[in-house]
């Protein structure tokens, strides 16, 4: 049972984002969160599942989930490093320092590296997309989930694709691992 997982169907979660026609018929033949994690790996579709935990976990769980995908590898440069320090900041803290310091990272970095979109997640969590100094503007439902799924697959197939195979199954293990309670 994944008790984090506030949903009792896979398609009341595919309501917040928008899946692939192989997610859907997917969903279709397994219904049950857990049971369509598990069929997602099995037919590795590896993205699909990463899509469906970023959007299905509770806030932070999900973005907990992508820092501890990333504490699993070794390849981070020193900018990346500093990056995901910001994300581990607001994961310990949780307040609007945290937050646009995070955010201020993820402009840094930018959009080719994982970090960044993990910091950009941890951005649009809450609070407004904006400067601090402009009217608030709050960022769509689930926009953070997109990011972070973006940062999750970026992951798992960066640099050249070569360990995409074993990062994949071990990324959406930490998530089903988080899904259900258990410690990471």
């Amino acid at each position: 049972m994944l008790s984090k997982i506030p949903y009792s169907s896979v398609m009341q979660v595919m309501k917040n984002y928008t899946p692939s026609d192989g997610a859907i018929a997917l969903a279709e033949k397994y219904p049950v969160p857990a049971d369509f994690l598990s069929a997602a790996q099995q037919q590795k579709c590896y993205a699909d599942a990463v899509l469906f935990l970023a959007h299905g976990l509770p806030l932070k769980e999900a973005l907990w989930w992508g820092y501890c995908c990333a504490q699993s590898l070794t390849e981070w440069t020193k900018a990346d490093q500093i990056v995901l320090e910001t994300v581990k900041a607001w994961l310990s803290r949780s307040g609007e320092v945290q937050r646009r310091s995070a955010g201020d990272a993820a402009q840094l970095q930018g959009q080719e590296a994982a970090a960044g979109w993990l910091a950009q997640a941890v951005f649009w969590s809450t609070g407004s997309m904006l400067d601090a100094a402009q009217p608030p503007l709050v960022a769509p439902p689930f926009l953070y989930a997109q990011a972070l799924s973006g940062a999750v697959n970026l992951m798992a197939v960066l640099p050249d694709g070569a360990q995409a195979a074993a990062r994949y199954p071990h990324f959406i293990s930490l998530g089903v691992k988080i899904a259900r309670g258990e410690s990471v």
